[in-house]
């Protein structure tokens, strides 16, 4: 739990972060969470999500070869010397697709239902879901309905900025069969695994999708 606020009786803005992976680390307990919801009365729960998990697992990939050329793990901002070296186009291997992509969904499902819980168990049972593409379709609608949800509306004027601002280089194309070479084997293999992903796969826009059932309960290694 991390506080932005420096008053002890005025919190502030609270940031709980959840790792959906088991660890050593001891989860918080329903008495601990407790003590969060009675010191914030108001607290409002919302999450980020990626609904296109085979997007989130290209992108995951697509990073690796960015490390590889350009070294670290920062965003790229579009100005690095480094940027005209990254490849066009990009071989995926399968099995670490598949793994990515398991764990992207894992993440989906697991914070999404921690947050419904305690929402429901402490909260008014409201949550608000922020996803990547609804950002990437209007990054200005999503950010005023959160100001909303959360009762600290946005100017229009800092609306209107925030919609010019660009954080990060984009890495590949919104149409993968443009950016990766071996899409005919990739598109074959999810067909095989999971038909439910082939229009994640084909969708050369920012559409929001339902879980696929990728995720069994079982958590997986991470490469």
């Amino acid at each position: 739990i991390k506080t932005a606020g420096q008053d002890p009786n005025n919190l502030g803005m609270v940031i709980a972060t959840y790792n959906p992976h088991p660890g050593t680390d001891e989860a918080l307990s329903d008495e601990q969470w407790q003590d969060v919801f009675d010191a914030v009365p108001d607290l409002a729960i919302g999450l980020l999500v990626r609904t296109n998990i085979v997007k989130k697992a290209i992108s995951e990939v697509a990073v690796d070869w960015q490390k590889k050329v350009c070294g670290g793990t920062h965003k790229l901002t579009g100005n690095e010397e480094c940027i005209k070296d990254l490849p066009d186009t990009i071989d995926v291997d399968l099995d670490m697709f598949w793994n990515k992509t398991h764990q992207a969904e894992m993440k989906r499902v697991v914070i999404t239902d921690m947050a419904s819980r305690l929402a429901t168990k402490f909260g008014d049972g409201k949550i608000f879901c922020l996803s990547y593409e609804g950002m990437q379709q209007d990054v200005v609608r999503e950010m005023r309905e959160l100001g909303e949800f959360i009762s600290a509306p946005l100017t229009n004027t800092s609306l209107h900025d925030l919609g010019k601002v660009h954080v990060s280089h984009k890495r590949g194309s919104d149409d993968l069969s443009t950016y990766i070479k071996n899409y005919d084997e990739l598109h074959e293999f999810i067909q095989s695994k999971n038909p439910c992903l082939i229009e994640q796969l084909e969708d050369k826009g920012s559409n929001v999708h339902p879980v696929c059932g990728v995720y069994t309960g079982e958590d997986v290694e991470t490469y």
